[in-house]
């Protein structure tokens, strides 16, 4: 498997891993992680995915994943 694709995984791992809890809105429920950890997600996916900005976006790597 491709080095930049093991990396993306385990940043999703942190992500959860460094899960601290919930917190109600009026916007909805959400969960609280470990903000670097989130920015490092994002990073690696522009990298894995060699997306067009630094802000990765379902749209532009959903047909990238599908020629995995």
């Amino acid at each position: 498997m491709n080095q930049k694709i093991k990396d993306v995984l385990r940043y999703a791992v942190l992500i959860v891993e460094y899960r601290g809890g919930d917190v109600s809105t009026e916007d909805g429920n959400l969960a609280t992680t470990d903000v670097d950890a989130m920015i490092n997600l994002g990073a690696a996916l522009c990298e894995a995915f060699d997306t067009t900005s630094d802000d990765p976006t379902m749209l532009e790597i959903s047909p990238k994943i599908d020629k995995l």
